[in-house]
């Protein structure tokens, strides 16, 4: 774990790590806060679910050509301000909005902290693979978005129910801010893009990832796992305060369990050897399992049990299909081809909210969770058929 953290030494990783995970803490606080308010002045489970949605499959169309536009043209200043921005949107999000309003504006907010996420990533990418530190620079990363989840969590349900849901938004927009001043005092890595436009940007990402098998497998099956991850997202909060009868506190200690989950798999995956697409298949395995054991739970202290098992398999599954990806990946193109798995990170959670909350509409929440842990359990099994044939074709070569 030493040397893990040790990655973090490398000239720019302190600042750029930091605003990675003050991205992280300030999304969560307000996403959270976001979704009691909703759930709270609705009482609908669509509402609540066109909130997830709009959140996330509005960005996943929309992030990426801001993305490549400023990872071409606005370098770190670009970069910086669209943490500002972002800091600006949950400010005014923590005033007294028309419902319909706080569904709408997320789709700004999540355009904007996705791009925030994409290019700082690249820029943190290229200076560990030059150091030869990826993976371990990665685990570190990671366990800071772990920590800043949970915290996150924690508060903002914490906040939202004692207090009001407009301070986690004022401290989320403060995160932002002090993100935004880290991004301007770091100096860009990457060379220039040499596309002409940002969509030619985007269009030399699709080529490369057409142009290598693993790449691109590792783009789709990432994507249809999220899917299938993403199916209970929206209705979290439904299960905590209909099945569960545990309160906007419940949902928060949920969501924290969870994040606490994932801190103890980022320490796992900095602590494991074996081969990435393996970690991939074997931690999906636990968030299946984990789906299992909410669907069935009677209570919120078993459920926050499974929801720990299956935070400790989100800790692991994640940063090894990116960090397998940008171990393909040549510096210049890393916005380019890592952000499409960044906007199928996006696009596949939006499709998955609508089925969720669909299916919890006419089913039950504890239905939803046991057909997300089936179809994460297929997830699994296609990251293990991926691995097999890797083993097949290095056995080849050798």
């Amino acid at each position: 774990m030493r040397e893990t953290l040790r990655a973090l030494r490398l000239p720019g990783l302190p600042r750029l790590g930091g605003a990675l995970t003050l991205s992280e803490l300030g999304e969560t606080l307000a996403s959270v806060a976001l979704a009691v308010v909703v759930f709270g002045r609705s009482g609908s489970v669509l509402a609540t679910g066109g909130f997830f949605m709009a959140a996330r499959l509005g960005p996943a169309f929309a992030s990426q050509p801001l993305a490549a536009l400023i990872d071409r043209a606005a370098g770190r200043r670009g970069l910086a301000l669209c943490f500002a921005f972002e800091a600006l949107l949950f400010a005014l999000l923590a005033a007294p909005l028309p419902v319909g309003v706080l569904v709408v504006v997320p789709l700004a907010t999540g355009t904007l902290a996705v791009c925030c996420r994409s290019v700082t990533r690249a820029e943190a990418a290229v200076r560990l693979t030059r150091a030869g530190r990826l993976r371990d620079g990665n685990s570190a990363l990671n366990l800071g978005f772990a920590i800043a989840g949970t915290v996150g969590a924690a508060a903002g349900g914490a906040l939202a129910a004692t207090v009001s849901p407009s301070v986690p938004l004022f401290a989320a927009a403060a995160c932002f801010l002090l993100g935004a001043v880290l991004i301007a005092q770091t100096p860009r890595a990457r060379p220039e893009a040499e596309a002409a436009n940002a969509f030619a940007h985007l269009r030399e990402g699709l080529a490369y990832a057409r142009s290598d098998r693993m790449a691109f497998l590792l783009i789709t099956v990432q994507t249809a796992a999220m899917l299938a991850f993403m199916l209970v997202i929206p209705i979290e909060v439904v299960y905590a305060q209909r099945d569960l009868a545990a309160g906007a506190g419940g949902y928060g200690a949920l969501l924290a369990t969870w994040g606490l989950g994932i801190v103890v798999g980022g320490a796992l995956f900095a602590r494991a050897r074996s081969p990435l697409t393996l970690l991939a298949a074997a931690a999906s395995l636990l968030v299946a399992a984990a789906y299992g054991g909410l669907a069935i739970a009677p209570g919120i202290v078993i459920a926050c049990a499974a929801s720990l098992l299956g935070g400790i398999g989100n800790g692991i599954q994640w940063v090894a299909v990116m960090t397998a990806l940008q171990e393909r990946v040549p510096e210049a193109l890393q916005v380019r081809v890592v952000g499409l798995l960044d906007a199928g990170a996006q696009l596949a959670p939006g499709l998955g909210f609508a089925l969720g909350s669909i299916l919890t509409a006419l089913l039950s929440a504890r239905a939803t969770y046991a057909i997300a842990g089936i179809a994460t359990t297929i997830a699994a099994l296609s990251f293990f058929y991926m691995h097999a044939r890797a083993s097949q074709r290095s056995a080849v070569v050798v």
